[in-house]
């Protein structure tokens, strides 16, 4: 157990605080301070989803954290949180909390969003002055968060510490007042019309860290989103959403920001695509938190309009530049309004939507809650309808012409082929055999001028219908009689089996630590290891010579064992079992090696 641990200042990071211990305990090397803190020196704690942390919580003093208050209160977390499920933020904290943090960024969005996860480090220089004359300085949370490019309470651009420094330094444990980070770090570079919309993004972010939704289940978003955009004119009188305005009013406010770093992903064209999926209905798909945060403060709302808990400050409000205002009162359905367009005037549910400049769905659940008589849909695909359609589609017209024909959506033709799983099925099987007759009926025609191989659907067939093209090739090769071959494989088969003796007896005779004379490492020296592997019946004797030369793993350790042996008795050192596997470079030895202490 730790005699001291230093206490947390506001917003500090997880491994600041380890690395104020590291400075504060006088140990000469990082490496002795991770081993007091998480008993390993190898480990990585990183600037956003550490692990380990259960490790270190075991050895602090009495009286200080639990592990779980340093998850939440000195990791981003809580950043991440907020749009997680239960079972998803349970996830994330029992990885965290053990020593293996595997398929953690996967499961969150980091991999997929091409954002970025790297272990970034940056610090305000204002801040740092201000810390360094009243106590110590010290590494930010709301500072490593993605898109924060300056400080949310300074307003100033951050200094960011070289990627290469870092990943060279991962086992240190630095502060920014340190001379390795000061030699390493350059300012961030930022245009005059980016401060104002970069400031506003990384006070949103900052919100999202410090009053995050810890103990629900993540609020539906897209009805923010769906709210928000109708404020300025991106949704519909029906409900529906604006796809073109929406993808133009993107492109502008995307076009003001940086074109590096987490902001690069907005220059790929892919952006409303995204943003359509958090507006729409929510799937059990991982997204990064990032882009709530972008799409957010576009459409001109705030955190607090995403999360169901009150908070009652904000970063910004120790600020100069105020976020922008939260909408405090949503728009409210005029339910005598609507009683009287459906009571007296008889109207339909779509028809009092687009009168009230609202989404059906609304108007449809405000009416059952007033038990409003609603007239039903008329059905446009009646039952005569239906079948006309299936037999169109067990005709195997394409879906598209099917709807045409009847007057339908493209849609209600594909739900009604799903609603029939076997003729689903028969249309697939049956485009895959119309797939083959076109394929084969081509290589035909192209075989004829083209040599077999270089055809244009030679590999398509090789792949998905092998054994009517080997049919074909066998076919061809009797109608022309016996074929020449062009290697000879019997000559090709005995000069391979020498090279492969020779090949094995000079990897045996290497100086220095024993290397595994494989089949894989014959292969590649000889750089013939994909011949081996595809003319396999062609080079029988190779592959017995392969088989004979070639040494199993044990085999391997084995003769390393006997090398390092030979190596620590030149230089007269007791043969004990940990000095023979560490100079033979073995962690875990075979089950059939066996290797006791020599003295």
């Amino acid at each position: 157990m730790l005699p001291f641990f230093p206490a947390a200042y506001d917003d500090e990071s997880l491994y600041s605080l380890m690395a104020r211990y590291h400075r504060l305990s006088g140990n000469p090397d990082d490496r002795q301070s991770l081993g007091d803190l998480v008993a390993t020196h190898t480990h990585v704690i990183t600037s956003h989803l550490p692990s380990s942390i259960s490790m270190l919580a075991s050895s602090l003093p009495p009286g200080t954290k639990t592990a779980e208050q340093l998850i939440v209160e000195h990791t981003l977390f809580p950043y991440f949180a907020s749009f997680l499920s239960l079972q998803g933020k349970a996830a994330v904290m029992a990885a965290m909390l053990g020593d293996n943090s595997g398929g953690l960024k996967m499961r969150i969005g980091l991999v997929a969003s091409r954002i970025g996860c790297h272990n970034t480090y940056r610090y305000c220089g204002a801040c740092l002055h201000e810390e360094s004359e009243r106590e110590q300085a010290y590494w930010h949370r709301a500072h490593q968060l993605p898109g924060v490019w300056l400080c949310p309470r300074h307003a100033l651009p951050l200094w960011e510490v070289d990627p290469s420094f870092v990943a060279l330094k991962r086992h240190r444990l630095l502060l920014p007042d340190s001379d390795a980070v000061q030699h390493n770090s350059k300012l961030i570079v930022i245009a005059a019309t980016q401060v104002r919309d970069l400031v506003a993004l990384a006070r949103l972010n900052a919100d999202a860290l410090r009053f995050a939704n810890l103990d629900d289940a993540p609020t539906p978003w897209n009805r923010t989103y769906r709210n928000l955009s109708q404020k300025i004119d991106l949704i519909r009188s029906n409900g529906r959403i604006d796809v073109q305005e929406l993808e133009r009013y993107l492109a502008s406010r995307a076009a003001l920001l940086p074109h590096a770093g987490e902001f690069r992903f907005l220059h790929h064209g892919d952006v409303l695509q995204w943003v359509l999926r958090l507006m729409r209905k929510p799937r059990p798909r991982a997204t990064h938190p990032f882009k709530h945060m972008l799409l957010l403060y576009w459409l001109g709302g705030c955190w607090k309009d995403l999360v169901t808990h009150d908070f009652h400050r904000s970063v910004a409000d120790t600020a100069d530049l105020p976020l922008q205002a939260p909408h405090d009162k949503a728009d409210r359905l005029d339910t005598a309004t609507l009683r009287s367009l459906i009571v007296d005037n008889g109207y339909t549910l779509s028809r009092c939507a687009s009168e009230l400049g609202l989404s059906t769905t609304t108007v449809r659940v405000e009416a059952a809650r007033l038990e409003l008589p609603v007239k039903a849909k008329p059905k446009k695909l009646t039952r005569a309808l239906v079948d006309k359609i299936e037999e169109s589609l067990r005709a195997g017209d394409p879906v598209a012409s099917v709807a045409v024909k009847h007057n339908v959506s493209i849609a209600s033709a594909y739900r009604i082929l799903r609603m029939r799983a076997e003729m689903a099925s028969a249309r697939s099987s049956d485009a895959k055999e119309r797939e083959k007759s076109l394929r084969r009926a081509r290589f035909l025609n192209d075989s004829e001028t083209t040599a077999t191989r270089k055809c244009a659907d030679y590999s398509w067939l090789r792949r998905n219908d092998r054994k009517w093209l080997d049919a074909h090739l066998a076919t061809k090769r009797d109608r022309h009689g016996s074929v020449t071959e062009r290697v000879n494989w019997a000559n090709r088969d005995e000069v391979y089996a020498l090279a492969v003796q020779a090949c094995a007896e000079r990897l045996r005779l290497l100086d220095g630590k024993p290397i595994w004379v494989s089949r894989a490492a014959i292969g590649r020296l000889l750089k013939s290891a994909k011949v081996f592997e595809r003319y396999a019946e062609s080079l029988p004797k190779t592959h017995d010579a392969l088989a004979k030369h070639a040494e199993s793993f044990e085999q391997w350790q084995q003769r390393r064992l006997q090398w390092a042996k030979r190596a620590l008795a030149l230089e007269h050192v007791p043969l004990v079992r940990w000095r023979i596997l560490r100079q033979a470079g073995i962690r875990q030895l075979a089950k059939a090696v066996q290797l006791e202490d020599e003295h």
